[in-house]
């Protein structure tokens, strides 16, 4: 329940803009956090919430810099960063302040609602003011600010000193500033996880060749209403998708997710505590780190050296004991390499080996420069295409030449800033962003581009191919030391019509320049099995990069300036879509939508009506499966 706040201190809530511009504590959400208004700070901390009304009180103060670097660094504890002259209470529903209260005086607030003394912003930073001292030895801390990190403090109160005793402590596992295991007792501490670690350290080591080579989803969900917005949703999403399904398809995706889960979830490896589920999944350079709520992209390389050390100072708690758990444990970590290459090539790319042996172009057990993008382009064909054509693929890909690795300098530095500004922002939008850098760079806001003069300038091979009957519009390859390669597709569902072919192009710069060194650093097969969202920006970019919203929606506006006769303004707008695919070299749809997601006022009822005629789907104008 909130407290009672006299009406009479009700203030105007114009000014308050809930739209968090730093978030410093996050716990199931943002609690702690920094807004600006008119160049304005000002901090948030949530206070209180009633689930009945589904309301949620802030109490709220102007800041600056200054304060919040003192509340980062621990000169200011919660308490007396929010004892200002201003302060005010804020009640937030879905999103929107919809009350407020000017308070005098923060001794107003009750004490439940606000913090304790000697609190901190970070646990961190509470051993430096009041937080008893711990000794180093019954404390490990692995992994580093910003990224996925822990703190586990060893107990000694189990009752023996065993397998399960040697290893009982509690455990707090954090993304970045968020607390994902563990959480705030009643003085505002944080209270880690209690368990026996020894349990992770045996899970982790059976799961390791999995959080290595496996980068894909155990079942399709390609539907709309399907789709999960990130790895934390896959198992409602499922869920969702079964309801369409009979008994005996639910079972066997049932049991595809379980075996799943066996590998990647690591609260299933405990079986006295119950942690919210945490999974990792590999995407390229990339790990996703997701709980039910929130999913994280954090480098690959980093986390599992994380998790190694975490598993290492398991390790050490059983080093001198000779029970078959604290065996078992060791060894399953000690051979987590151990699994042979065909086995693990099996999991890289889910075929079968049988399958294997006969489109493999070299030996299973073979390791060489270009094994991984070879395993990327396989599991990202899958059972796109049959054997035989998989097989040839394969082949095309490791005869490629030895040549010069691509290198776009600062292009990489800009787009991959572009990104980690827009984190929060919808794929489609980044590709937007991404095309106007690229624009700008080439000094060509508004003209024609040509994709494929592009890609040769940066060093880029294009070579035709043919794959019949196939949704496969191209097979980049940019890994290992050859030439960065695209094996276009003359017979793809795009790719066979010229307008097809410069957006399929277009699409696979954008790969380029955002996902060579993120989550495609070696291959990416368009119309394959890649990330949704990866996808849906690399077609935004392309239709923004070859006809820019603004020019393809100020045309139009032009030529309906002086129409006004329904029957005239369509056939204005028939002529304009017409004319500006010819000069750009778009496929009608593709202008179609350019001219919608503009957003001019012209678009009226009977220009709707002309542009409609060109599309195939009325609802996302990046979906892989509409062909250009």
């Amino acid at each position: 329940m909130l407290w009672f706040i006299d009406t009479a201190a009700s203030c105007s809530i114009e000014q308050f803009v809930l739209r968090p511009y730093e978030v410093l504590y996050e716990f199931d959400g943002p609690r702690i956090f920094t807004t600006i208004s008119e160049s304005l700070i000002y901090l948030w901390y949530e206070c209180g919430e009633d689930p009945e009304t589904e309301r949620i009180r802030y109490l709220v103060i102007p800041a600056n810099q200054q304060l919040i670097g003192q509340l980062k660094s621990g000169e200011k504890t919660m308490l007396e960063a929010l004892r200002q002259p201003w302060l005010w209470a804020l009640d937030v529903r879905n999103g929107q302040v919809e009350k407020g209260w000017t308070l005098n005086d923060l001794d107003l607030v009750p004490l439940g609602a606000k913090p304790r003394p000697n609190v901190f912003l970070w646990p961190q930073l509470e051993p430096l003011a009041s937080a008893p001292c711990v000794k180093v030895d019954k404390r490990v801390s692995f992994g580093s600010d910003g990224g996925f990190r822990g703190i586990l403090e060893w107990r000694d109160d189990y009752g023996s000193q065993g397998s399960v005793g040697a290893t009982w402590g509690d455990l707090q596992l954090w993304v970045g500033d968020t607390l994902v295991w563990g959480q705030l007792d009643e003085t505002g501490k944080v209270q880690g996880v209690t368990s026996s670690w020894i349990e992770l350290l045996g899970f982790l080591g059976n799961a390791w060749p999995y959080l290595t080579e496996e980068e894909q989803l155990p079942i399709v969900l390609n539907k709309r209403e399907e789709r999960p917005k990130h790895l934390g949703e896959l198992c409602g999403r499922a869920k969702i998708r079964w309801r369409q399904l009979n008994e005996q398809e639910i079972d066997a995706e049932d049991a595809l997710l379980r075996d799943f889960l066996a590998v990647h979830d690591l609260a299933g490896a405990l079986l006295g505590a119950q942690p919210p589920q945490l999974l990792l999944l590999r995407q390229g350079n990339q790990m996703l780190v997701a709980t039910p709520r929130q999913e994280w992209v954090l480098p690959f390389a980093v986390t599992m050296s994380t998790l190694e050390k975490f598993c290492v100072a398991i390790k050490d708690k059983i080093a001198h004991l000779q029970d078959i758990q604290s065996e078992t444990a060791r060894s399953r970590w000690d051979n987590r390499e151990s699994m042979p290459a065909a086995e693990r090539l099996q999991i890289a790319t889910g075929i079968e080996k049988s399958l294997l042996d006969r489109i493999w172009p070299t030996s299973l057990e073979a390791a060489n420069d270009k094994l991984y993008e070879l395993k990327a382009a396989a599991r990202m064909i899958g059972s796109k295409l049959p054997g035989d054509q998989l097989k040839i693929i394969l082949s095309k890909i490791y005869d490629l030449p030895n040549g010069k690795h691509l290198d776009l300098g600062n292009l990489h530095q800009k787009a991959t800033s572009i990104i980690d500004e827009h984190r929060s922002s919808d794929p489609a939008t980044q590709g937007y962003l991404l095309a106007y850098m690229l624009r700008e760079h080439l000094n060509c806001i508004t003209g024609k581009v040509e994709p494929k003069d592009i890609l040769v300038k940066w060093g880029v091979s294009v070579k035709k191919i043919e794959i019949s009957n196939s949704s496969l519009d191209a097979i980049a390859v940019w890994g290992a030391a050859h030439t960065p390669t695209i094996l276009l597709n003359t017979d793809g569902p795009r790719a066979k019509l010229p307008a097809g072919t410069r957006s399929t192009l277009a699409h696979e710069i954008c790969h380029l320049l955002v996902d060579i060194n993120g989550a495609l650093p070696a291959a990416e097969v368009f119309g394959g099995n890649i990330p949704y969202v990866i996808e849906q920006r690399a077609n935004a970019f392309a239709a923004e990069f070859l006809l820019p919203r603004a020019v393809a929606g100020n045309r139009l506006a032009e030529g309906l300036e002086f129409s006004y006769i329904p029957d005239e303004r369509y056939r204005v707008t028939e002529e304009t879509v017409s004319h500006l695919a010819n000069f750009y070299g778009t496929s009608h749809e593709t202008t179609a939508w350019q001219i919608i997601n503009s957003g001019i006022s012209e678009l009226t009822e009977e220009v709707i009506k002309a542009l409609n005629t060109h599309l195939k789907s009325i609802s996302d104008p990046f979906e892989n499966s509409a062909p250009e």
